[in-house]
């Protein structure tokens, strides 16, 4: 980093200060450029007069200093004021850290094309946007710092360079400010080009006597503080009310807060709704700025003076929307009745396995609902099986039955038995299936512990 003499200032900077009819230092874009020649271009979807660079010319001139340390070298920021010869004063900063400005110089205006190449300078009006809409008020309680914060933020979009320390008494805010704006000036660049909307549905709920719409929210934008709206619609000849989610009629509403536009049931038409901040007052939108440079040939800094447009920033923050209503809406159909949960499938558990893969089914006993079934006793094939649970028991026949498929599951050298069981219980003139698998792991045996549950199939 060079550090440039500007007379006994060491790298002394140019930082921007802000003027409104009140009483700072930014003039709006509509009296900078009072009668002077211009010519209008459109940028971000708004019409921006450029002042010529003719009759533009101006001596600078230092405003104070506040210390600030970059990359580990304490440096200086200071205000320029540039003074015209008809004493029109207009504030401008620092563009180019490495290259000195001397006091008394001439500047006049220039095209900044060849310097900002990679949009630096709409990421500086982005930066500036959000810094004065959330910080502005330091430009009555500290402007020193301001001055520091907005300089810095401007050196690090340009010259990528790491702020320190600044020497002042808020000093963790503006830190804290100038290392945001930096780490996200991708999603406030991304808001300062959407600037804010106003997006919803026009659904019709019929609500007694009235027709409500939406429901309608308002984007959020980084650019803007913690900021209430406030909402009108154009025809006050009928009867037309905005409201919240309970119902209550609403002026007021903030960014992503759902309303809704209440009207009567034989109201139709066509009509346009607005948002606008409630703080208008205080409601920066830098949309533009001039350029400026030494008249002599040489390494001189470069001076950047943002300009905002009072009407843009309206435009800016001030969506509306358009509703049409054409008749009284249908009333909705009634939801659907949820369907019911299906309903626990019924289990029996099966106790006390015995097993014999030589033997038949492969199942010597098991108990179940306190019943003890046995292969020499209530097995069947499942061929029978299938038969017997469609007839009703005769005096000597079973009323528990079962049947057995097997299959073997090969892991390598070791095998699975699996046994794919059904089970039916003859009970108040009904038979009862349930099915369920065995799985054992060797020839024969038994498990007292063993517990298969067995699923209601029939």
């Amino acid at each position: 980093m060079k550090n440039k003499i500007i007379k006994s200032i060491v790298a002394l900077a140019l930082v921007f200060s802000a003027c409104n009819e009140e009483a700072t230092n930014l003039q709006v874009e509509d009296e900078l450029l009072n009668d002077q020649p211009n010519q209008v271009e459109e940028e971000f979807g708004i019409s921006i007069a450029r002042q010529s660079n003719s009759e533009c010319e101006y001596t600078v001139y230092s405003d104070g200093l506040a210390g600030i340390t970059i990359e580990g070298e304490r440096q200086y920021v200071t205000r320029f004021k540039l003074i015209n010869d008809y004493e029109n004063t207009i504030y401008a900063y620092c563009a180019n850290m490495e290259a000195p400005c001397y006091e008394g110089s001439r500047y006049t205006c220039a095209s900044a094309d060849d310097y900002f190449q990679n949009g630096e300078d709409i990421k500086i009006m982005a930066a500036l946007t959000y810094i004065m809409n959330r910080h502005g008020g330091m430009e009555e309680t500290n402007p020193h710092g301001i001055r520091q914060m907005i300089q810095c933020v401007i050196w690090r979009i340009i010259h990528d360079y790491v702020v320190n320390d600044v020497e002042n008494d808020d000093r963790a805010i503006i830190l804290e400010v100038i290392n945001y704006v930096y780490d996200n000036i991708d999603d406030i660049l991304s808001d300062y080009n959407a600037g804010v909307t106003m997006k919803g549905e026009n659904n019709a709920t019929i609500d007694g006597l009235f027709v409500n719409y939406g429901p309608y929210q308002i984007s959020k934008n980084v650019l803007l503080a913690d900021v209430d709206y406030h909402i009108t619609i154009e025809q006050n000849d009928v009867n037309i009310l905005f409201i919240n989610e309970l119902g209550m009629e609403i002026t007021h509403v903030k960014p992503e807060e759902p309303f809704y536009l209440r009207v009567s049931n034989d109201v139709s038409g066509d009509f346009k709704f607005s948002a606008t901040p409630s703080t208008t007052e205080g409601t920066w939108y830098i949309n533009d700025y001039q350029f400026f440079v030494d008249i002599r040939e040489g390494d001189f800094q470069q001076l950047f003076r943002p300009v905002m447009n009072l009407d843009a920033g309206i435009i800016f923050y001030s969506p509306d929307l358009n509703l049409t209503i054409t008749s009284e809406p249908e009333p909705e159909p009634e939801p659907e009745p949820e369907p019911e949960p299906e309903p626990e499938p019924e289990t029996i558990t099966l106790t006390g396995l015995s097993w014999n893969n030589g033997n038949g089914s492969g199942i010597n006993s098991f108990t179940v609902n306190g019943i003890t079934l046995k292969s020499n006793k209530n097995f069947v094939t499942p061929a029978n099986f299938d038969v017997l649970v469609t007839q009703t028991p005769g005096k000597n026949d079973q009323t528990a039955i079962f049947t057995v498929t097997e299959r073997t599951v090969t892991e390598g050298k070791n095998y699975l038995k699996v046994y794919d069981i059904k089970v039916a219980l003859y009970k108040d003139d009904v038979w009862m299936g349930y099915g369920g698998s065995i799985t054992v792991d060797n020839q024969g045996g038994n498990n007292k512990n063993q517990q298969v549950d067995l699923e209601r199939i029939f």
